[in-house]
């Protein structure tokens, strides 16, 4: 994953802060001794992450970051495997618009 990458929430975060379901653009990729994490625009005044080994370090000052585990990438097959899931029978040309609207 890299900043700017449309990302899916695929584990609610243990506060809430992200959801299961919602869809972000990562705004930060942050590699820690043994952790992996990303930001998503979700504004604080400091942060940190704790690592897996109990090392605390110090993030993006502005927006939360979480581990890089809470979410997937987003690409093309996904949104025509959830076209399909939905009853879609064909589909002619990708407009994720479109189904954006019967999410609804």
């Amino acid at each position: 994953m890299k900043a700017g990458d449309r990302v899916v929430c695929v584990k609610s975060h243990s506060e809430g802060f992200v959801k299961k379901g919602q869809e972000f653009i990562l705004t930060g990729v942050y590699d820690f001794c043994c952790t992996k994490a990303v930001s998503v625009g979700i504004h604080c005044s400091h942060n940190y992450v704790r690592c897996t080994c109990g090392e605390i370090h110090e993030a993006n000052k502005t927006e939360m970051v979480f581990g890089s585990d809470l979410f997937r990438k987003v690409n093309f097959t996904n949104e025509i495997t959830k076209a399909l899931a939905n009853g879609h029978e064909e589909i002619k040309e990708y407009n994720p618009k479109e189904l954006e609207r019967e999410k609804v």
